[in-house]
């Protein structure tokens, strides 16, 4: 690849070696030194001969202990600044995407020091929290900085001169996700002044081929062949030296401001009109692989819109999004995973484009920049798309200061927005309507039929099997036993079995997408400590039929397809062992973090969870003979975890699955553990751990001698009591619910064993949720299903006042 002329450094991350370090004067007027100069000088201090092979930590470590040089003193005075070169300061005055540097002084803080307030940069260290936004044009030390040195720490920082183990490190480090991200949005990736016997660049990048097209290693002419060949497969290397790369920068300008919507970076414009012209009708095969694969094609869509011919188009639903855009500002769509909320989407987007509006999809990772607010704000009728929860959570905010006029959709999945709707309310844009995608109706079905029919892959007796109310995951699923179809997912899935570890990344992937959970590139490295990108690519083009291989994401296209393929193909063992890796690793990355709703932090504590649910683990080993072993293994091995024993919700998990199997005194234990794990988290609320005890205690009343006095009175009365206020909580009503319908039957089994006292609690108690059910709107009654749950309290009361009297 030549070098990118008149490149724009907005939009480029330069990343810093030794060599652009080494151009800058230290506090001692040297040249700040590089590590064998450092080792040498440090040697000469020591009274070492010259000779000596010993690298800096272990030299370090022999000064100090022998109080020959102080260490913290010695690498101030090599690496605090006082005067940089021409050349540095033409790099360092541009305003870049980000800086990101291997080195330790502080020669882009000292060019930041000397220019105007408004313009200096922010500086970060990898042992600074990570913000929720990091401004651009700022510095991030990977390996460490020399301000952040301290007498007490001095050799601790030493250690990050010690490759391997500083750059894994790195990666570890939350500041990885940060450049990660930064480098899948670049345009432009710029190494500079690293020394090829000391870099090992597949640590920091990976065989991505988007991200190698975009890599320039800046370094110094070499005739060596090796070296000249050795970054070859992760991008180009240019022999200009620092020197060369200055005079570029000389020439690199920002680009003009945003023109058209196209031109727009945090955001993808929908264009049906350019597309139209673009795409024809789809063959049978495409819908078969839209259907058996999850490919879907986005061009094949627009070609046929509105009609279903290539996926259904639910017409009912869109005119009912169109009432709902027209009286709130913000619409949720949402379904269980596998039920098609994200073509819907993209429906809708046609849709509502042919109803003149201006549709863009938000991305995932890119914050948009103040021209593209303003430019978005001379758009009429704009619609901004966010494709889940956790984008929508990071980004909406950011948008909310565009026109009146404009919409936000998001899509979310249909447990998420139970247990999370008044969250989502409260990052909504004005008021919020929702459409829920997850049942078919008979014409829905029709239509669905004759598109299978149409590719001959309709299941057998279709309207026998599926009526009104259907899931469309249902019918997905029920495609895989066509054998035409699942011959074709044995072949693909063929290298990838034989390669084990492109079997694990798979493994793992296709579980998160299960979940619907977004899998992080930078999560699955720190997994399989490999490059993912790389054995992907070994594993032969075939295996592409099945996973999204892009810049951003190594991810099966369906997580339908996922679900199959993890119980056709792989060993319950395998499953358990791949989950509990995942788990702890999520975990760490949460304990890790200082700041608890820290992007990071969310991502590992949503995953941790996904992962451990008792619920999810059931149905992904439903049907194998050894279930309960490995559920059992999974969460034995959870408790002797450093990370995830201290997570109270862990413990519930573990709680639900002990009383599954009917062992409720360990499962009354576990919640005591909970509790105890709680109890150590200052603002940690309970109210899931409160509502599956009340379901835990009744059914313990119920194992109990049919007139045995009631041994968890007490506990179930205050949970009784706890359970007014978590009705009123939005995000933990679904729970609670499920705990009250366990009250009638416990009461209809159990009301001979209570004490007059006893009995005037619960009726007391009972009446006051009656209270609560009442005062309920009929939206949120007809929502929630309450009224069946009410009734049973009432009769409940009933039961026990008639014993009573």
């Amino acid at each position: 690849m030549d070098f990118p002329d008149q490149f724009d450094p907005s939009t480029s991350i330069l990343f810093l070696g030794a060599g652009f370090a080494h151009a800058a004067h230290n506090i001692q007027n040297k040249l700040v030194p590089l590590v064998s100069e450092l080792e040498a000088e440090l040697r000469s201090e020591c009274k070492l001969p010259p000779e000596d092979r010993s690298e800096l930590q272990h030299l370090a470590g022999y000064a100090d202990r022998n109080n020959l040089v102080d260490i913290h003193e010695f690498l101030r005075s090599n690496f605090v600044t006082s005067e940089l070169s021409p050349d540095q300061k033409t790099i360092l005055s541009k305003k870049w995407m980000r800086i990101f540097t291997t080195n330790y002084d502080d020669s882009v803080e000292l060019h930041s020091s000397r220019l105007e307030k408004t313009e200096k940069r922010t500086s970060y260290s990898t042992e600074d929290p990570v913000p929720k936004h990091i401004s651009s044009n700022s510095v991030v030390h990977l390996h460490g900085y020399i301000h952040k040195c301290t007498a007490n720490n001095a050799l601790t920082q030493l250690v990050l001169t010690h490759y391997s183990y500083a750059q894994q490190r790195a990666i570890e480090s939350p500041w990885w996700s940060i450049f990660e991200r930064d480098l899948l949005i670049s345009e432009n990736v710029f190494f500079l002044g690293y020394e090829l016997n000391d870099f090992e660049p597949a640590k920091y990048l990976s065989l991505n081929p988007a991200y190698i097209s975009k890599t320039f290693f800046i370094l110094l002419p070499t005739s060596n062949p090796v070296a000249l060949d050795k970054l070859t497969p992760y991008g180009t290397r240019l022999s200009f030296g620092v020197e060369g790369f200055a005079e570029k920068c000389r020439h690199a300008s920002s680009k003009p401001k945003p023109s058209h919507p196209a031109a727009l970076r945090s955001v993808r414009y929908f264009d049906i009109d350019k597309d139209r012209k673009l795409f024809a009708p789809p063959t049978p095969i495409e819908v078969e692989s839209l259907f058996s694969l999850g490919q879907f094609n986005i061009g094949r869509l627009i070609a046929t819109f509105p009609e279903s011919k290539y996926i259904l188009i639910r017409k009912k639903r869109l005119l009912e999004c169109d009432e709902a855009l027209d009286s709130s500002k913000t619409l949720i769509i949402h379904s269980q995973i596998g039920n098609g909320k994200t073509i819907f989407t993209y429906s809708l987007a046609a849709h509502l484009t042919v109803s003149h509006s201006t549709c863009f999809f938000v991305r995932d990772d890119f914050v948009p920049t103040a021209d593209e607010i303003e430019f978005l704000k001379t758009i009429p009728k704009v619609v901004l798309f966010f494709s889940n929860y956790d984008t929508a959570y990071k980004l909406m905010d950011s948008f909310s200061t565009i026109r009146e006029d404009a919409r936000f959709v998001i899509e979310v999945n249909t447990s998420t927005q139970l247990v999370r709707y008044s969250e989502i309310a409260s990052i909504a844009t004005g008021s919020v309507s929702r459409i829920n995608l997850n049942y078919l109706s008979a014409g829905e079905l029709r239509e669905i039929f004759h598109l299978l029919d149409k590719c001959g892959i309709a299941p057998s007796s279709f309207f026998d099997r599926f009526k009104e109310g259907a899931e469309f995951r249902d019918i997905v699923l029920s495609v895989f036993e066509n054998t035409d179809v699942a011959s074709r997912i044995d072949k693909a899935m063929k290298p990838i079995l034989e390669n084990g570890d492109a079997k694990f990344i798979f493994l793992c992937s296709s579980i998160l997408k299960i979940l619907g959970l977004h899998t992080e590139i930078d999560f699955l490295r720190s997994i399989v400590k490999i490059d993912v990108y790389g054995v992907i690519k070994g594993a032969g083009e075939v295996a592409y039929e099945l996973i999204d291989f892009s810049q951003d994401r190594i991810t099966p296209h369906s997580s339908i397809l996922s679900e199959f393929i993890v119980k056709r193909y792989l060993k319950t063992f395998e499953l358990a062992g791949a989950i509990f890796r995942m788990a702890s690793q999520a975990a760490k990355r949460m304990h890790e973090s200082e700041d608890p709703q820290s992007e990071r932090a969310r991502a590992g504590r949503a995953t941790m969870g996904s992962l451990l649910r008792f619920s999810f683990l059931s149905k992904l080993f439903e049907g194998q003979a050894d279930r309960d072993d490995q559920i059992r293994t999974i969460y034995e091995n959870g408790r002797d975890n450093v990370y995830i024993q201290d997570e109270p919700l862990f413990w519930l998990q573990y709680s639900i699955f002990a009383r599954n199997l009917g062992r409720i005194p360990i499962a009354i234990k576990h919640m005591e553990t909970a509790y105890n794990r709680a109890s150590a988290r200052p603002g940690f609320l309970t109210y899931q751990l409160d509502t599956n005890s009340l379901g835990l205690y009744l059914d313990a009343e119920r194992a109990q001698q049919k007139d045995a006095p009631f041994k968890y009175y007490e506990k179930i009365s205050d949970l009784i009591e706890r359970s007014k206020n978590i009705l009123g909580e939005m995000n933990h009503r679904v729970h609670v619910l499920k705990a009250l319908e366990k009250i009638y039957p416990t009461i209809e089994y159990r009301h001979a064993a209570l004490t007059v006292s006893e009995a005037n609690g619960l009726v007391f108690h009972l009446n006051l949720l009656v209270g609560v059910f009442n005062g309920l709107t009929v939206e949120e009654r007809s929502e929630w299903g309450t009224d069946a749950i009410r009734a049973s309290l009432e009769r409940a009361v009933n039961v026990i006042v008639a014993h009573k009297r």
